[in-house]
């Protein structure tokens, strides 16, 4: 096999030969299909035989590279003085050999590649031990922040049994489901997602319910979980438990009523409700409020109280 020295070729090699005395490294100076032509030889120390990596440059300070992409490998076929014929062995996915790639000895490829992995190692452990090294941060714990807020709402109660029934002797026999009125405020503190309330309510004949012909004055309180954490909240759930004190104006003989003050008879009951709400900010302190649920009242002698539907609309202020 000879080779064929073209004018191109020399002017060529003799610059790659100028960069290779600043770098050491051999470049490519011909592809060939499968073979490729580097521009060492025996003067070099070159042998038949020899195994080569082809790089490319990633990274370059001035004149000499600093760091290399592998694109294949190759072996050498036949070496001249300055001239090397090599077959290529393998290529990297991708990639193509190409003019004035670089040509590095491939022992001397595996050794920069073990001294680069114990450097990157080197630096890990390093970078691990400054870590542990730094003085632990005591973890503070931060409380829950407080909100009070009061309400005035106000609404109305379905099928609630305060509208009195008597016979012809005056006598309580029965009350029938009215829609009943209320009127209310509420003092309310919340810590972090849950809000602790305390409501007194009246509701019924003194607020002009027609049908109504019970008074009822009530006291409850609930807890609210607050679904979304911002203030107002968007979306709350609850639950609690009351007391109402009910009055109504007694017809003759009343001896179905548990005590009688001039005439007046009146009663107190317990009762519990679940709620669901919403709450819609007017500024930086005020507040709408919309909610509704389910309430139940034990009924005295299973004529006086229910359970039914509530509804409330209100507003407050945070404070």
């Amino acid at each position: 096999m000879c080779i064929r020295i073209t004018p191109y070729l020399l002017i060529l090699f003799i610059w790659c030969k100028a960069a290779t005395a600043i770098t050491d490294i051999a470049y490519v100076v011909k592809v060939d299909n499968a073979l490729v032509y580097l521009d060492i030889g025996t003067k070099a120390g070159a042998q038949v035989g020899d195994w080569y990596v082809i790089l490319d440059t990633l990274v370059m300070t001035g004149s000499v590279a600093k760091d290399y992409d592998r694109i294949g490998e190759v072996r050498l076929l036949r070496v001249l003085d300055d001239v090397s014929i090599a077959e290529v062995m393998a290529v990297v996915d991708d990639k193509e050999l190409e003019l004035l790639q670089r040509a590095m000895p491939a022992l001397q490829w595996a050794s920069m590649e073990d001294q680069r992995r114990s450097e990157q190692a080197s630096l890990e452990i390093d970078s691990l031990i400054k870590k542990r090294s730094k003085p632990v941060q005591p973890k503070v714990i931060s409380r829950p922040r407080r909100i009070r807020s009061i309400y005035l709402l106000g609404g109305s109660d379905w099928n609630k049994n305060i509208d009195l029934q008597w016979n012809t002797a005056n006598q309580l026999i029965g009350a029938t489901a009215v829609t009943d009125r209320s009127l209310g405020m509420r003092l309310a503190t919340s810590y972090g997602a849950w809000r602790l309330n305390l409501t007194y309510r009246v509701a019924g004949k003194l607020l002009g319910t027609a049908e109504a012909d019970i008074t009822q004055l009530g006291l409850a309180m609930d807890v609210h979980y607050l679904v979304t954490r911002t203030w107002p909240p968007k979306l709350y759930l609850g639950s609690g438990l009351g007391v109402q004190q009910m009055d109504w104006q007694a017809r003759g003989d009343v001896r179905q009523s548990r005590r009688k003050i001039d005439t007046t008879d009146s009663i107190t009951r317990w009762g519990g409700h679940l709620v669901a709400g919403s709450e819609w900010g007017l500024g930086s302190r005020w507040f709408l409020a919309f909610e509704g649920g389910y309430y139940y009242t034990f009924k005295w002698q299973g004529l006086i109280g229910g359970e039914g539907w509530k509804s409330r609309v209100g507003i407050g202020q945070k404070f």
